[in-house]
Order: structure tokens, then C-alpha cells, then sequence
């Protein structure tokens, strides 16, 4: 039966012409390659999981015949606030993946019957991450792969892919994603963007862009936002799975970072954070905080926003900051190892909170 496909109308999303020649060679790999890996950064976030899913979903309509796989970084499982998405059905521990990978020693406690043995990767997919050491655990699988993909929208300091597409313009891999959907649509003629990848790339746009809220939140996103919710893309849904979901134990914690949050730099950088002691008083997982940068953000008058959050045994810090305006926080999260875009990066580091805080503080102090 044929499928009759919307059709971009004037002045709404279109693929970029810069990105075309890339989608080409993509397209060439991943079709000589019988066994596909998809894997994201560690501790995924919304854009991370949307893209990963969403593209899965994109070959499995383009190549029938190839076995797709999704990985998570670790083996660490994502923020609850994702739990809609089915995340043990539709996704992969690396570990399992290792332990079980054809033509490997498998570990003792395997099941290495042949139904449950993974085969090794042609190709493995990055998505969302510049830096191969992001990919965590999943990094071995990576390294397996004869060739490597990569589909981001951050600058790499060290390129680790064969092929790749990067455009830091893009408000999120999603959107890369969907692009290279439409790129496949109007090369076969078949439907690519069905309701499920629809959903899963306007997660991640959604996401990205802070509820359409930041300043990567273009006419040409929003043009996406709605060719994607034509595909089938349910905005309310998933802001209320994503938005307007959260247990008590989060709440709480939330009320504790907005008592704690305090002024630096006459009132143009706000900082909050929340301990292990607090994730424990309140039985939330540190993966649970990740959005409460957010509440810091939120702060009248304030310009950069920084949360700090103990991670591992407390000796290590995982900072989040976020900036209003043109102010440049990717620098700050390098100036620890960490990175991100201008307006939104982060980074971990050793040391207590007090301590993390003075020196982003002396760094940011010279911006103002």
C-alpha cells in the first residue's frame, strides 16, 4: 500500500544543504552494515534518549534487514523522569551487551545461549556526545565497531568518529535526527518519521531547548516542533510525563535547593546544591536532580545559574550551569574537563561543594 507523506510546505522545515553531503555518506555506511549499536552520552538526558530511540526507530523503516541495538552508556539506569519511555524493553546495559558478544570469552554468570548472544558491531552510532570517554562503559563496544557514526551538536576538541555529522547551530541531536529522517523519506519515497520516532525527536527538541524557553529555540525549531507533532508527536503527553509528573520525594528536594540557592557577583550568578545526605533523606537517585539547574535558573536578575550535586561516595561534585543572554558557560565547565554549549554545560570534579563553588565563583567573577 502507498503511504501518501506530508510534504514541507514553503518556509517550514527543510533539510540544511550543508548537511546533505554527510546524510550521503551516512547513509552509505550504515546501509554496507548488517549490525547497528546506537548509544548516547553517560547519564542520559531527554535529547540522549530521544535521539537514540528516534533514529533506531528511522533505520529500522529505512534498513528491515539490520540488526539495530540501543545501548545505555552505563549500566547505571536513567532519571525516573524517563520512565515512560519502557527503557529495560527498549534499551541495552553494556555490560549484558559485553558479557554476551559473539566471538568473545562471556563472562561466567552469561547466558551465552545462541539466541541471547549479541554480535559483534560494523558500525557503532554516537549520539549527543563529542568525546568518546562520554560513552562510559559502553566506549569497549565503540571500540569493537569497524566504523563510527556520529550524529551531535557539540564541538569535539578530539574527533573520534569516521563519519560524522556536528552542527553546534542545531538546538539539539534531535533535531539532526529528524533532518536525516526527512534526507531518507525524500531519497526513498517511504515513510521514515512515523508517530514513534515523531514522539521521540520532539522529546528530545523539548527537551534541549527548555520547553522551547532557550536561546536555541530558532523560527527553524519550532518549524521542526511542528512538522514533528504533524507526524504524530504529542506535546501535551509527554510534558505531562516529563513536566508534571514528579514524586514528592522530588518536590522536596526541589523546596531544599530553593532555600539553599544563594547570590554571588551582585546578584548575576545564582548557585544552589543538594548532598548525598539529601538523596538519601528523601530516597531519590542523583540521576532525579538533574533538572533542578532549572529552579536555580529561575532566579530574577540573575544571569548564569550554577547547581552542584555530590555524586559516587562525595568526593566528586557534578556541577550543571546554565546562562541568560550571551554569557558563555561552556568555558567555565572546561575550565574543569567538562564542556557543553554557551548557554548550557557541565562538568565533575573533585572536591566538596564549598570548594567547587569558590573557584566557578572566581571564574565567573571577571565576566561581570
Amino acid at each position: 500500500m502507498s503511504v501518501t507523506l506530508p510534504q514541507p510546505r514553503p518556509g517550514s522545515f527543510h533539510i540544511d544543504e550543508t548537511h546533505l553531503s554527510a546524510f550521503k555518506r551516512i547513509e552509505e555506511v550504515l546501509g554496507s552494515a548488517q549490525n547497528l549499536v546506537l548509544c548516547a552520552h553517560t547519564k542520559p538526558d531527554g535529547d540522549a534518549l530521544g535521539s537514540i530511540l528516534g533514529l533506531a526507530g528511522i533505520l529500522r523503516h529505512r534498513f528491515p534487514g539490520n540488526n539495530i541495538t540501543c545501548l545505555l552508556a552505563d549500566d547505571e539506569a536513567p532519571s525516573r523522569t524517563f520512565s515512560f519511555l519502557d527503557i529495560d524493553t527498549a534499551m541495552l546495559q553494556p555490560s549484558r551487551y559485553l558479557n554476551n558478544m559473539a566471538g568473545d570469552s562471556p563472562a561466567k554468570n552469561s547466558d551465552t545461549s545462541p539466541s541471547h548472544l549479541f554480535p559483534p558491531p560494523n558500525v557503532f552510532i554516537a549520539l549527543d556526545t563529542p568525546l568518546l570517554k562520554r560513552l562510559g562503559h559502553a566506549a569497549k563496544v565503540a571500540r569493537c565497531a569497524q566504523e563510527i557514526v556520529s550524529f551531535d551538536h557539540h564541538v569535539s576538541s578530539d574527533p573520534f568518529a569516521n563519519v560524522a555529522l556536528v552542527d553546534d547551530k542545531a538546538p539539539a541531536t534531535g533535531s539532526l535526527i529528524a533532518e536525516f529522517g526527512l534526507f531518507l523519506e525524500e531519497e526513498t519515497g517511504k515513510e521514515m518519521v512515523d508517530e514513534h520516532v515523531a514522539q521521540c525527536l520532539f522529546m528530545a527538541v523539548m527537551t534541549d531547548t527548555g520547553r522551547f524557553q532557550y536561546q536555541n529555540t530558532t523560527a527553524e525549531c519550532l518549524a521542526q516542533a511542528a512538522w514533528l507533532v504533524e507526524r504524530g508527536a504529542n506535546p501535551a503527553y509527554l510534558s505531562s510525563h516529563i513536566y508534571q509528573n514528579e514524586p514528592l520525594s522530588i518536590l522536596r528536594l526541589r523546596a531544599l535547593v530553593t532555600e539553599r540557592i544563594k547570590l554571588f557577583c551582585d546578584g548575576n550568578l545564582a548557585t544552589s546544591y543538594a548532598t548525598l545526605q539529601d538523596f538519601a533523606d528523601l530516597n531519590v537517585r542523583t540521576t532525579d536532580a538533574d533538572g533542578l539547574v532549572d529552579v536555580v535558573r529561575s532566579v530574577e536578575g540573575s544571569h548564569i545559574a550554577l547547581f552542584l550535586k555530590e555524586v559516587d561516595d562525595g568526593s566528586v561534585v557534578r556541577g550543571n550551569l546554565r546562562a541568560k543572554g550571551d554569557y558563555d558557560v561552556a568555558s567555565i565547565a572546561e575550565a574543569f574537563g567538562g564542556g557543553g554549549h554557551k548557554a548550557a554545560a557541565g562538568f565533575s570534579a573533585k572536591g566538596t561543594i564549598g570548594e567547587i563553588e569558590a573557584k566557578v565563583v572566581s571564574l565567573i567573577e571577571p565576566l561581570f
